[in-house]
């Protein structure tokens, strides 16, 4: 049972993965265009789940952090594979948005809220956040002041399951 695990893992990583990207179909290419793009993502330090929401909307594809020439290359590589996908990209868009959130509970916004609390009994921060993230796929003015990640050179976390 324990050698089986790793394809077991691996095929339910991809369908996700497929999803995150649009696509429904599996096709063999898939999985090189999905690590293709995350290793552009480690390399150019582009965040995960913005990067992902972002790819969900067209308007966003000309963004200046989407111009470095490997990323054009995927991209062209991914457009090509979604019109494999044999139905509307408009389709393939929203099945992206339905996955991908346009905000999580980022690791300085939930200090932040903590730290009014505690510190000055201030619980409009938490308010705010709570609010955000009861519908964390909806990209408006409640959301939005929520998507982005630290500041550089603040505080790195390392968190775990329990926390």
């Amino acid at each position: 049972v324990l050698n089986e695990y790793p394809a077991i893992n691996l095929r339910y990583w991809q369908t996700g993965m497929r999803r995150k990207l649009g696509l429904q179909r599996e096709l063999p290419e898939d999985l090189d265009l999905i690590r293709d793009l995350l290793d552009w993502m480690q390399k150019h330090q582009a965040d995960f789940t913005n990067t992902f929401r972002d790819l969900s909307d067209e308007a966003t594809w000309s963004a200046e952090s989407f111009q470095n020439e490997a990323f054009r290359a995927w991209l062209g590589r991914w457009q090509a594979r979604l019109r494999q996908e044999e139905r509307p990209l408009a389709d393939c868009l929203a099945l992206m948005r339905s996955v991908n959130p346009a905000i999580i509970p980022r690791n300085h916004r939930v200090e932040e809220a903590l730290a009014a609390a505690t510190e000055r009994d201030d619980l409009s921060v938490l308010q705010r956040l709570l609010e955000a993230l009861a519908t964390p796929f909806a990209d408006n003015e409640t959301t939005r002041p929520y998507r982005s990640p630290p500041p550089a050179g603040g505080r790195r976390y390392r968190t775990f399951c329990g926390t």
